[in-house]
């Protein structure tokens, strides 16, 4: 019988696919990458992301190993490796960076790698620096996503020599199409959530953790009603264990009906079209995946000035900064884009152009393949004779240096 074509197999472990930024980088990573690369991802627990990467033909095993428990992942992935014979195993988030490098290493995988896509991993949990310093030994290289995850990954230990930086991007161009932006879609939505053609929008989309600072939002905008606030609605897309306190807070400083929460949405790209303005207070970020669909639907937006995030903003030259955590500044700098149509034009077209030249996801398929295949030529443990021609010969990028 001939053998059939080689493949480069890999292998994915994520935390959960629940929805996330990271998450969605890594769906829209794996639906563009060639036809000669085999991938699998696998995941400590149940998400309902997952059923868009079988939707694309991508195998997704979902485990049910939370908290402490997932350390029981470590031995079933391990016998996974050593069916699946992955030549790479990628590790995003937490839990599953820990546990997937270790099965990695103990199955002895030719090229163990992680994207760190945060700056919050280790804030005030230095045992948590440390477990993840010690897992992080066997592992390649690491994969930044952004200068200031890069920075931050160096300043608690890490080398930087073995960083690699490759901005996080999405499928902009596939997922904000004309379709999506086209006039009736923006009315189909408004009038779904019945909100009148003339009243303004602003949207957050995010989990409802203490990284978004949904409560810096809530609390600005109840100074912006105090000071005479016109036809204005903000949507809250998004779900997570802080939601229940945040509509608490919403219904005892804000106006009845000048606020939606929404809940986890698969229509985020029009209920962007729909709105006016984007919000991001956020208190960290690793990059701002949200940021960079929000620009690419044609939307301005008022943006925390912190790393990571500032570095995708500057380049869309779509956002206003304000501090994060000053509700004060955060009112003024919203209300100044709410009141000025012809700013929110301006910014919202250089935005949306910027976007989608410079933050489609199939640079970052380029700059991932790049690297993958640096390391595997370099690797003395790799069967150079099981990988694809096409692979061997995929040129260096030197972006991701």
């Amino acid at each position: 019988m001939k053998p059939g074509p080689r493949k480069l197999r890999m292998a994915h472990i994520i935390t959960a696919m629940t929805v996330g930024g990271a998450q969605r980088m890594l769906i829209d990573l794996l639906r563009v990458m060639p036809p000669w690369v085999e991938p699998r991802v696998y995941t400590l627990y149940r998400g309902e992301m997952a059923e868009e990467l079988r939707e694309s033909g991508i195998p997704v095993e979902e485990f049910n190993y939370k908290g402490v428990r997932s350390l029981l992942a470590i031995p079933r992935w391990v016998g996974r490796f050593r069916d699946f014979r992955p030549h790479i195993v990628h590790t995003h988030l937490g839990k599953a960076d820990l546990t997937g490098r270790t099965a990695a290493y103990l199955a002895d995988t030719p090229i163990i790698m992680t994207t760190c896509h945060n700056t919050d991993d280790w804030k005030d949990k230095p045992h948590l620096n440390f477990l993840d310093n010690i897992s992080l030994k066997p592992a390649t290289a690491v994969i930044c996503i952004s200068k200031g995850v890069t920075d931050f990954l160096v300043d608690h230990g890490y080398d930087r020599s073995r960083t690699r930086l490759s901005f996080v991007r999405s499928d902009l161009a596939g997922r904000f199409g004309p379709e999506v932006l086209a006039d009736s879609s923006r009315h189909d939505i408004r009038r779904e959530l019945s909100i009148p053609d003339d009243t303004l929008v602003t949207i957050m989309v995010g989990r409802f953790y203490p990284q978004k600072a949904h409560d810096v939002a809530l609390r600005s905008l109840a100074r912006m009603e105090k000071g005479g606030l016109g036809k204005h609605v903000l949507l809250l897309a998004g779900d997570g264990p802080l939601r229940p306190e945040m509509e608490r807070l919403a219904a005892d400083i804000l106006t009845p009906g000048s606020y939606r929460f929404l809940g986890n949405r698969k229509d985020v790209p029009a209920l962007l079209a729909a709105s006016d303005v984007y919000l991001m207070p956020s208190r960290w970020e690793g990059f701002g995946l949200a940021l960079a669909e929000a620009c690419a639907a044609g939307l301005p937006s008022v943006v925390s000035d912190v790393v990571g995030m500032k570095e995708l903003a500057d380049s869309c030259g779509a956002s206003l900064y304000v501090p994060p955590e000053d509700e004060a500044a955060l009112a003024e700098e919203w209300s100044k884009l709410l009141a000025d149509g012809e700013m929110r034009r301006r910014l919202g077209e250089e935005g949306r152009r910027n976007a989608i030249e410079k933050w489609d996801v199939r640079i970052m398929a380029r700059e991932y393949l790049g690297i993958y295949a640096d390391l595997c030529r370099a690797s003395k443990k790799m069967d150079k004779a099981d990988l694809p021609p096409e692979f061997l010969d995929f040129p260096t990028n030197p972006s991701t240096k």
